[in-house]
């Protein structure tokens, strides 16, 4: 077996040292180097001739590709950022928009809860001055069951016509001051809203000349390689 073993080898190894000769003899027509050189090279890097020989082929066929292509492509590719630009502006605007809706809404509701205060405010008001009246008419009809009239008795009513007035009027106070509050909360909203709309309008229009800018340099960039 052993006699019969060894040939079979050697016409194994001259069959590979042929197809190695081949494919270098291929990866040179492709590279346009020698077949000594092309050997040598696929030995250096551990790469089999198969793949030298697909990687050489792609190559030759990129550098055959036609002259429109990679202009072409480049264009391309500013394209499609200008396009991601002017997303991100239109997004950007959106959200400010959105903002000011939302601030809008907010403003409503605080002027809304101003009004609220203010009729709060004016009801414990009316009822302090309708308690004032309330004690003022008892003291006075107390006063005549008991045959006590004049000066104290008008005294009496006079302070407690005081101090109802001095409560009706420091309710009115708190609630107004509570209303201008909630009404100055809800122009700082407003102003916030505005200027978060017109953030984002800037923020479009920035996108758009960033658009328009990555575009042109593109198509100039093209023009270069085509026409150097």
């Amino acid at each position: 077996m052993c006699f019969f073993a060894a040939p079979l080898a050697l016409g194994a190894a001259a069959s590979a040292a042929a197809a190695g000769t081949a494919a270098a003899g291929t990866i040179a027509a492709a590279g346009g180097l020698t077949a000594l050189q092309a050997t040598a090279l696929a030995a250096a890097t551990g790469v089999t001739a198969d793949t030298a020989i697909l990687g050489m082929a792609g190559a030759a066929a990129s550098a055959a590709l036609p002259a429109w292509v990679a202009p072409a492509l480049t264009i391309a590719g500013g394209g499609l950022s200008a396009l991601s630009a002017i997303q991100q502006g239109n997004a950007l605007r959106a959200a400010g928009e959105a903002e000011q809706v939302a601030a809008n809404s907010q403003a409503l509701q605080m002027e809304a809860a101003a009004g609220q205060e203010r009729a709060r405010a004016q009801r414990i008001a009316a009822e302090e001055r309708r308690k004032v009246g309330l004690v003022a008419s008892r003291a006075q009809a107390v006063g005549a069951a008991g045959g006590t009239t004049g000066k104290g008795v008008f005294d009496v009513m006079g302070g407690l016509a005081a101090e109802g007035d001095y409560r009706a009027r420091l309710a009115g106070y708190e609630g107004e001051t509570a209303a201008q509050g909630l009404e100055l909360g809800a122009t700082l909203k407003r102003y916030g809203g505005t200027q978060a709309a017109t953030a984002g309008n800037i923020a479009r229009r920035t996108a758009q000349t960033k658009a328009g800018t990555t575009l042109a340099e593109s198509v100039e960039t093209a023009l270069l390689r085509k026409y150097g």
